[in-house]
């Protein structure tokens, strides 16, 4: 057997005490042999597995050629390793056509000498590939043995990738989750080797298959995701040429996976502080007031995290909305801090896994997570929106949620009007906007961009000199005036519409809206002031304003004389 521990048609055929005569010359001649099959038949490729030998006496082709050829053409599709030809049976050789049709196809032909027991061939390979099988087994079991001594040792992540590299005899490197490489080994000539592993890994379309295996052009690549705390926090790479996929390097890689898994959860306190990280930057990014000595420093800090202020980016919120899926009978115990949990978990892991550089952070009862993409168009937005609602819904089922996201900006120094477009775009989808409750910014309709880039200080005042009078009395005196007013704004100030809505009287509306009008001294026939009270209304619902959570019922009869604002 040679280093691979793969049983080969050359050492069959060259290397072992038998004398074949290879009349095909080196083509194909390095096939691996995964098996042997002694037959005569006319088409023996039904009952063949990929990777075997046929041996035969040739009597269905020993008249006829063309009966060889199709023999060969039939062993060429299974992807059969090579034909032994027993000669002195049936044939004195193989023929021409045959020789030069399987040169073609590159599969091996060799004749076999009269006299030769074609079942000490068969015992031959069986026993080479049951050695084979054992010989690989007590590898595997040696290596996992020496990286679990290892491990137990407390030796570092670059302790295990070199052991693994120098069993595999191939560059074996570890990164986190940015492409920052932290062991590599060999270490000769480290800089360019990673930097080759992790391109690959970068230019993938999407998250690495279940083999883990990437072919690209003469070279295969070998990668693991170790996943922690829900995100993708160290990727093992590895390199190799022209070789065939080694069951010992797949199995090798996959219980280092395992080993440096473990070892992050050992460092369990450490991944949640840099979770927490990410939630503080974020949360200091979107506090910061602009000051150029502040703002320099939180832009640094949310470049470690690796968001690049260059590169396009967007801001989004997302909200779970209770009690809106589809199967109301299935009972849900969880509590609201268990949905946001679930919430800011669910976009952690989404975002890691598709390998987009993202912050994240809860904000009352929303997440606010601003992501960058090299793609910054609507199309390529929308489908990655859409891909995180379908997470997020079957995360969260039966419940719901609903997305805003502001429009692609460039440099951190508009946050907050991102924020602010963000948390319009959210509104508007609570409201109906948008398709599969997803509203992009720059999808909105003028009326819902209003108040776009407005402080929270600014909607504050705008919802003070509006619509606070009313949530007073509402809170006082037990009345529904805000509800009412917004009612009677979305059914398009129609009397009749906003009655039905509310299940009440024509009356009993006409009077709750003159009280409005005391109140807030406006007229509502008046286009200006009913601007201002749906800017107020829009106001309040951008700063989560109790009075507009929709707890108050206003079906209810209430008192009609008004109280002191």
């Amino acid at each position: 057997m040679d280093q691979t521990d793969v049983l080969t048609v050359r050492e069959l055929t060259r290397e072992s005490d038998f004398d074949f005569d290879v009349v095909t010359g080196d083509v194909g001649i390095d096939k691996a042999i995964t098996g042997i099959h002694l037959s005569d038949l006319r088409d023996p490729a039904p009952w063949m597995i990929k990777g075997s030998v046929l041996l035969t006496t040739g009597p269905a082709f020993a008249a006829d050629p063309n009966e060889g050829l199709r023999l060969l053409d039939g062993l060429a599709h299974i992807d059969a390793s090579a034909v032994g030809v027993a000669i002195g049976h049936h044939l004195a050789h193989v023929y021409p056509e045959m020789i030069e049709r399987a040169r073609t196809l590159k599969l091996p032909v060799f004749e076999i000498p009269y006299g030769v027991p074609l079942r000490t061939i068969v015992a031959y390979v069986y026993h080479a590939l049951a050695s084979s099988d054992m010989h690989r087994l007590r590898r595997i079991v040696a290596v996992e043995n020496r990286l679990l001594d290892s491990f137990i040792e407390e030796k570092d992540a670059a302790g295990l990738i070199e052991s693994v590299a120098a069993v595999l005899q191939m560059p074996v490197a570890l990164f986190d989750a940015n492409g920052r490489p932290l062991a590599c080994s060999p270490a000769a000539d480290g800089a360019a080797t990673t930097e080759r592993l992790w391109r690959v890994y970068a230019g993938l379309p999407g998250a690495v298959g279940p083999l883990g295996i990437v072919e690209a052009g003469q070279e295969r690549y070998y990668y693991r995701e170790v996943v922690a705390l829900g995100k993708v926090e160290r990727v093992i790479a590895a390199g190799s040429s022209q070789t065939p996929a080694s069951e010992f390097a797949e199995m090798s890689l996959s219980f280092l996976q395992r080993l440096i898994a473990l070892d992050l959860l050992r460092a369990r306190d450490e991944l949640e502080i840099q979770r927490r990280m990410r939630h503080r930057v974020l949360r200091d990014l979107l506090a910061t007031d602009g000051a150029a000595g502040e703002f320099h420093e939180i832009a640094e800090r949310v470049e470690e995290q690796g968001l690049d202020p260059r590169s396009p980016w967007r801001v989004a919120v997302a909200k779970v909305i209770v009690g809106s899926g589809g199967d109301q009978r299935r009972r849900d115990a969880r509590k609201p801090h268990d949905l946001e949990d679930l919430l800011i978990d669910t976009i952690d892991h989404f975002f890691s896994l598709r390998r987009v550089p993202f912050l994240d952070t809860l904000r009352g009862t929303s997440a606010v997570v601003i992501w960058s993409s090299p793609d910054p168009s609507e199309p390529a937005a929308r489908a990655l929106l859409t891909e995180l609602r379908a997470a997020l819904d079957e995360g969260l089922a039966p419940h719901v949620a609903i997305v805003g996201s502001s429009a692609p900006l460039i440099g951190f120094g508009g946050t907050g009007k991102a924020l602010q477009q963000a948390e319009e775009s959210l509104l508007a989808a609570s409201q109906g906007a948008g398709a599969d409750h997803i509203v992009l910014f720059e999808e909105m309709s003028a009326r819902f961009r209003l108040l776009d880039g407005q402080s929270s200080a600014a909607l504050s005042d705008v919802f003070s000199r509006t619509i606070a009078p009313l949530a007073r009395v509402d809170d006082t005196r037990h009345t529904y005036l805000v509800a009412t007013l917004k009612a009677f704004l979305d059914n398009n100030l129609s009397l009749s519409q906003t009655a039905d809505a509310l299940y009440i009287h024509r009356n009993t509306l006409q009077k709750r809206l003159r009280h409005i009008e005391e109140l807030l001294d406006v007229d509502l026939d008046e286009l200006g002031d009913v601007v201002e009270l749906f800017l107020g209304l829009r106001a309040g619902a951008l700063l989560d304003e109790p009075a507009l959570a929709g707890s108050a019922d206003p079906t209810r009869s209430e008192p009609d004389a008004p109280g002191p604002v």
